[in-house]
């Protein structure tokens, strides 16, 4: 009786924690789909609907209504996890698109016609791709490092688990052999990876000391070391495809009790640290 007692203390203890957080849904979520957030200045990237990327702008302290973009990238089939960067001065996006039953999953990337405003060029990353699903990349400003997940294989190095995150320069135009990230992998999947502008390295993972299915963790670079984020981040629900713009934190959450349902977009403060 007693010990039943101190475990309802410390669950109760636990929703009190959990109802203070500094934890919110964009304004923007609905009952239906919305997930993989990428902000970009005042632009939000993110997955809706039937799986097509959509944009919001943030105006007068909140999201506008979102609307697909423009051009080539959405598709009849999905597109997933959009990754913006500007280089020199030109917007350039990485996502997936499903491709078919043997390959899945492929990266692609595409650039912004500012004078028609629209996305063009969409092309296939050849060198990341395998037969195997890729499901979401990070690549950085110029262009030359990508952090991506994959379940494939690259000339014989395997996945550690189900899908893996590896790493790949670019050198003379060409992407190089990717190299898994071995530090951060373990037997199951790694589904997401974002870097931050100190080169810490966010990703999410389903690991013995996760609150739901699945947590944010993130590797501290200076530290070396792999840091569990705190509870107003990850919750008892999975906690995934997350990226970070200056102190805040975009992530989505299957079904938490504060959003309207479904897949959700939260923002989180990194502020205090980790």
């Amino acid at each position: 009786m007693k010990k039943n007692l101190i475990f309802l203390m410390l669950l109760l203890s636990t929703i009190t924690i959990f109802s203070k957080v500094n934890v919110k849904p964009l304004n923007i979520c609905t009952t239906k789909l919305e997930r993989m957030p990428q902000r970009i200045g005042n632009t939000l990237y993110f997955v809706a609907n039937n799986y097509d990327i959509y944009e919001s702008q943030f105006e007068n302290g909140k999201w506008n209504n979102p609307k697909k973009v423009n051009g080539e990238v959405n598709t009849s089939a999905n597109e997933i996890n959009p990754h913006v960067i500007i280089n020199n001065g030109k917007k350039i996006m990485y996502f997936a698109r499903y491709t078919d039953s043997d390959t899945n999953y492929d990266f692609y990337r595409a650039e912004f016609d500012e004078n028609k405003n629209i996305w063009k060029n969409v092309q296939t990353v050849n060198e990341l791709n395998t037969k195997a699903q890729e499901w979401d990349i990070w690549v950085n400003q110029d262009e030359t490092l990508a952090y991506f997940t994959s379940a494939g294989e690259y000339e014989g190095s395997k996945s550690k688990g189900g899908r893996d995150i590896w790493k790949s320069e670019k050198k003379n135009g060409k992407w190089c052999t990717p190299v898994n990230v071995s530090k951060l992998n373990d037997e199951g999947n790694q589904w997401s990876v974002f870097v931050d502008e100190f080169e810490n390295i966010y990703f999410d993972s389903a690991r013995s000391d996760a609150l739901g299915g699945y947590d944010i963790y993130v590797y501290l670079k200076q530290k070396d070391e792999i840091k569990h984020l705190s509870r107003d981040i990850n919750s008892f629900y999975d906690d995934r495809a997350m990226s970070v713009y200056e102190n805040k934190i975009y992530f989505t959450t299957k079904d938490r009790s504060n959003g309207p349902g479904f897949y959700d977009i939260y923002e989180g403060d990194l502020s205090g640290g980790f």
